[in-house]
């Protein structure tokens, strides 16, 4: 019997006959749904009501107990009887994708979201079940920002992306909303920190999950950011390359790379003879396991004219790895061996830390 699991992170009891709910997680709202023994077997689908309106859920074959499935705000997810037996059936072979999915563009957004975050985690779905997504968002979004760059023009309406499009694709909604928030409120620092950030994120991420409407889209914005930033416009003709591109697959010589987060210590400062200052740590955005290990450590030391980026525990399988900091302009530096340590010196001679460091997987 196939074996079928709550798609989001809540769940309640539908109790009263279908007029209320029970305790969210049994009362751990901490708790993750999806993973709870509860339901690793004797569940299936059903086409609950919940006051009169279908909603998602599951029922146990044992006891006829019925778990509704809740959205973020603790409220029942609608889903028509139509969409349950999709699911339902998607169900039977997951994580693989045999079914039409198409039939749930009706539904709401948070069922599709659900579902397609799931299949994400645990599976590797095909591209094209990506465009149940609100993609006319990010197309709204895009239109709006390009007209503020355009002169003569005013900057569209606020459009609210919010995480949907997380199963997809990463870094592409965050930097967006940041840009139309310095362009509204005339704070360029901030437009351009937003603008740099969707660049550099378009360069290195896959793009066959995003449609070819909003790619269009985008290479529109993108080009405009070329003429509104001076400083980016060799990366916005990567980017803009990228975008044109029809197979829209991340490009061969684009290595994969993982974004670390530099987490400052107390730093002695950069004379020569102070006290050694402590190390940072570094903080992978991604799982680091992609061509650095499940075990890796990191950590940043700020010296005179330099940083020193070391790591421990790693596991890079058959490839080298380099390291840049996260600005424009910045050079790649091989990490060699060093004992049991991985170790580069990237130039630096200024106070304070940079925010990110970029490691790249390098064909051996």
């Amino acid at each position: 019997m196939a074996t079928h699991r709550p798609l989001s992170v809540w769940v309640a009891r539908l109790v009263d006959d279908g007029t209320a709910l029970g305790m969210i997680n049994n009362g751990d709202k901490r708790a993750d749904a999806r993973h709870l023994e509860l339901f690793d077997q004797g569940w299936q689908r059903y086409p609950a009501t919940w006051n009169g309106t279908p909603v998602l859920a599951l029922r146990s074959a044992d006891d006829g107990r019925v778990a509704v499935e809740l959205d973020e705000h603790g409220t029942p997810i609608v889903a028509s009887p139509a969409a349950v037996g999709v699911i339902e059936r998607v169900e039977r072979t997951w994580p693989n994708v045999d079914e039409d999915l198409r039939a749930l563009r009706g539904e709401q957004l948070p069922v599709r979201y659900w579902l397609l975050a799931r299949l994400d985690a645990e599976g590797e779905p095909p591209d094209e079940v990506f465009a149940l997504l609100p993609w006319e968002l990010v197309d709204h979004a895009a239109a709006a920002i390009s007209a503020a760059l355009t002169p003569g023009s005013t900057i569209g309406d606020l459009v609210e992306m919010r995480h949907w499009f997380a199963p997809a694709v990463s870094g592409l909604t965050g930097p967006m909303e940041q840009l139309d928030h310095g362009l509204r409120t005339d704070a360029p620092e901030i437009a351009r920190i937003g603008a740099r950030t969707l660049l550099t994120n378009l360069r290195d991420v896959p793009l066959a999950r995003i449609p070819e409407e909003t790619r269009r889209r985008l290479a529109t914005l993108v080009q405009l950011l070329g003429w509104a930033f001076d400083d980016d416009r060799e990366l916005t003709e990567v980017v803009g390359r990228r975008l044109a591109d029809a197979t829209s697959a991340t490009p061969p010589n684009v290595p994969a790379l993982l974004v670390a987060l530099v987490m400052e210590a107390s730093f002695a400062g950069p004379e020569d003879d102070g006290p050694e200052p402590a190390p940072a740590r570094l903080e992978f955005q991604t799982p680091a396991d992609a061509f650095l290990g499940v075990n890796v450590r990191g950590r940043v030391i700020r010296r005179p004219t330099e940083l020193v980026v070391s790591l421990t525990r790693f596991d890079t399988g058959p490839h080298r790895v380099s390291v840049e900091i996260d600005e424009p302009g910045a050079a790649p530096v091989l990490l060699e061996p060093d004992g049991r340590t991985l170790r580069a010196r990237l130039p630096w001679d200024r106070t304070g830390l940079p925010a990110r460091l970029i490691f790249r997987a390098v064909p051996a």
